[in-house]
């Protein structure tokens, strides 16, 4: 609980706040022991159903920002539930692709991100024929615009780079990218403060782009006589 509250009192979800937008910052069920777990997706389509039904919230104006691997369920989400618009901070695409599997990882639970180095260094070698078949299946789900914000620094990008992004736009998907040099993984929230910044302005320029109803401050009450 008190990792959550700190995100959600953060900088970028409060800029986000600040702007007028409703904003949930949700748990979700851990992947340590299985990668490829559908719980943490499952979790996190019951919080974007919850939000649609907030009052004050716009159902069809809903956007989703994750980082890591947030952004991969954040690709994942725009597959599977009606979303407005999704912002991915370097996706950690070893998961939606597939690749992060038990199996490649070897050894015994739990899993971090130590245990696929190899994965993320040499993707090619573990794209095999079945993950680029599922790979391109759920890209073709994907109903909403993207936005992948990555810097140069992580092995990730290499992922994203040479296997996600030429998929998306091998699909047609509405996709922007957008690089932040120097920046090491985590930017969004742990970034330098330009980077920081930076990232939301970018994202809430993206979103608003797609967002039927736009983020409002809410009206101050009147002052007393």
């Amino acid at each position: 609980m008190e990792q959550l509250r700190e995100h959600a009192l953060g900088e970028a979800p409060s800029r986000f706040l600040a702007a007028g937008y409703v904003v949930v910052a949700p748990t979700f069920a851990s992947r340590r022991h299985d990668p490829l777990t559908d719980a943490a997706l499952q979790d996190c389509l019951a919080v974007v159903a919850w939000v649609k039904t907030l009052p004050g919230v716009d159902a069809s104006s809903v956007v989703v920002w994750g980082d890591s691997g947030g952004g991969s369920l954040a690709l994942e989400l725009a597959g599977e539930i009606e979303l407005a618009a999704v912002a991915a901070q370097e996706p950690a695409t070893v998961l939606f692709t597939g690749m992060f599997s038990k199996e490649n990882l070897g050894g015994d639970p739990p899993f971090d991100e130590k245990r696929g180095q190899a994965i993320m260094a040499e993707p090619r070698r573990y794209y095999t024929p079945e993950l680029e078949a599922r790979t391109r299946a759920k890209v073709q789900k994907i109903a909403c615009p993207v936005l992948i914000a990555h810097g140069d620094v992580h092995p990730i990008n290499k992922i994203n780079h040479e296997i996600v992004i030429p998929e998306l736009r091998r699909a047609g998907k509405t996709l922007e990218v957008i690089a932040y040099p120097g920046e090491k993984h985590g930017f969004s929230t742990r970034g330098t403060p330009d980077a920081q910044l930076k990232f939301f302005r970018d994202t809430d320029a993206f979103f608003r782009k797609f967002l039927p109803t736009q983020p409002a401050q809410p009206a101050q009450p009147a002052q007393p006589a």
